[in-house]
């Protein structure tokens, strides 16, 4: 960063410093990023409506004993917040966190971003308590996959009135905890069309964004950085809007 400040005149531009002025040193940079955590600039601990896994930094420098790795009884050295995890039956278990947004579907701009432990619960736990911050006191929905078709979830989201539209699986013992009181309606229609978009942001905090890997260790040091990358996005996507407006 602090080489492509030296020439890249947009970046001058956006801080807000002149072509003479002189570039600060990277470890004033690391000494802010502290003071972010310190007065809770960036909050320091959910998925609304998508949750994407986000590979630690632990990875490379993590050690275990023989045996079947259990959070249980292993744990990363070099990161202990990370978390064994799968994102998938078959696939490789990882040192991770994860990750949790709330997108508002009218205008795709993240209202809530929350890193937590990788636990098998940790989606629907993180969803409720970014819903519950949400302001007003008026109906809300919620658009949301399969996963979170349990009679948990759909009970607390309505509990902190918010009207559950999550995707029926039809698969899981006793059926779908969503019945045509819910799906009968054209929101929950749309609802199952637009909660798609909140890959979008994703997709971009992966490629643009420093999420695929987290370069940070501890939890809420990658909760930071996760919240930046989606303060980036909602400027680009601000800029996008007003563009559409102008």
């Amino acid at each position: 960063m602090m080489e492509q400040i030296q020439y890249n005149l947009l970046f001058r531009w956006f801080i807000g410093l002149t072509v003479d002025d002189a570039v600060w040193n990277h470890s004033s940079f690391s000494k802010n990023r502290n003071r972010l955590l310190e007065h809770d600039v960036v909050p320091t601990q959910g998925r609304g409506q998508s949750t994407a896994l986000r590979e630690g930094w632990a990875k490379r420098g993590a050690r275990f004993s023989w045996g079947k790795r259990l959070n249980d009884t292993h744990e990363s050295k070099t990161d202990p917040d990370a978390r064994i995890y799968k994102k998938s039956k078959g696939s490789e278990a990882k040192m991770a966190y994860l990750g949790h947004t709330l997108m508002k579907n009218r205008n795709g701009l993240i209202v809530g971003a929350r890193i937590s432990y990788a636990t098998g619960t940790a989606e629907r736990d993180t969803a409720v308590e970014l819903l519950a911050t949400l302001p007003g006191e008026h109906r809300k929905t919620v658009g949301a996959d399969k996963n979170d078709d349990t009679g948990d979830f759909i009970d607390q989201c309505r509990t902190i009135k918010i009207t559950p539209h999550v995707a029926q699986n039809d698969k899981r013992r006793g059926g779908s905890a969503i019945d045509k009181r819910t799906t009968r309606h054209e929101g929950y229609q749309v609802s199952m069309k637009v909660r798609k978009r909140v890959e979008e942001p994703f997709g971009w905090g992966k490629i643009v964004g420093p999420i695929r890997q987290v370069m940070v260790r501890g939890l809420d040091r990658v909760n930071m950085a996760f919240n930046l990358t989606f303060i980036g996005w909602n400027l680009r996507r601000m800029g996008n809007i007003q563009g559409r407006c102008a």
